[in-house]
């Protein structure tokens, strides 16, 4: 869309938390007028980038305007307090992975078992998945994801955003993947939530989820990370709508960068869940 503001003479916003996406954003961001994206993120784009402090997956699973709703869970035959772990994975035919791939067969078939020795195994799978795994094929309804996540054990898999999706509703993940991801790398190590690793260390992984299986933690351990994160992150929509609302037909890019950095230093930081109950 950003080529067609250019041709309009309307201002173009750009927004992207993904380094190795290279020929989306180079071709999007040479006609954007402003280029939105994470602090995490690991690049600069010059004098029209504007980091703010969250993550992208808080524009929609921020406790402002997204509630777990436990009542779909009976769908599956499921309660809140049942053990279920959702995998994903990806078809690595995506721009920006070509060339990459994540878990191999025989890793995926050891996953997926070992999981199921402790609870139901939800697989989501862009690729067709081998005879001995597709009687674990997700039933979950695509619009009703991010509340089975939500009350999840344990998210694994290949997809960054699904294991960012998990952290800022309070779910650790275990995301393998030939590249890392800045948002991804800042959930690790400030909050814990996620667990990186690459293809090549995938046996580090499949243990990675045996300690998880094993380990008892205490029911607030994984809230108490979350609460920490959105604490340090901004309500990502409530503050894009207030740019929108003041620049979104100028091409004023000092006035709206001035105004960007004011408010996520003086007014949002830290206020993202004032008088939000995360239960």
């Amino acid at each position: 869309m950003c080529p067609v503001g250019r041709l309009t003479l309307r201002p173009a916003w750009a927004f992207t938390d993904t380094e190795n996406a290279a020929l989306s954003n180079f071709i999007a961001f040479r006609f954007a007028h402003r280029v939105f994206t994470p602090q995490c993120y690991n690049l600069s784009h010059g004098s029209g980038h504007l980091r703010y402090p969250g993550f992208h997956e808080l524009a929609y699973l921020h406790p402002r305007h997204f509630r777990p709703d436990p009542s779909v869970l009976s769908t599956l035959a499921l309660k809140p307090s049942d053990p279920f772990f959702i995998v994903r994975f990806v078809a690595w035919e995506s721009a920006h992975d070509i060339g990459q791939r994540g878990f191999s067969l025989p890793n995926k078939i050891k996953l997926v078992s070992e999981l199921a020795r402790h609870g139901r195994v939800f697989v989501s799978s862009e690729a067709p998945l081998p005879p001995s795994l597709k009687p674990y094929t997700s039933p979950i309804p695509v619009e009703q994801i991010h509340h089975f996540i939500a009350y999840a054990s344990l998210v694994v898999g290949e997809s960054a955003t699904m294991a960012s999706e998990a952290a800022v509703l309070g779910i650790p993940s275990i995301f393998v993947s030939p590249t890392g991801r800045g948002y991804t790398d800042v959930q690790e190590r400030r909050y814990g939530l996620v667990f990186n690793f690459k293809h090549s260390d995938q046996a580090n992984a499949l243990d990675k989820v045996k300690e998880f299986i094993v380990t008892s933690y205490p029911k607030n351990h994984w809230e108490k990370k979350r609460r920490r994160l959105l604490e340090d992150s901004i309500d990502v929509t409530g503050w894009l709508v207030r740019m929108v609302e003041r620049f979104g037909v100028t091409h004023d890019a000092e006035a709206s960068a001035k105004w960007a950095f004011r408010q996520v230093n003086l007014e949002e930081r830290g206020k993202g869940t004032q008088g939000v109950s995360l239960q």
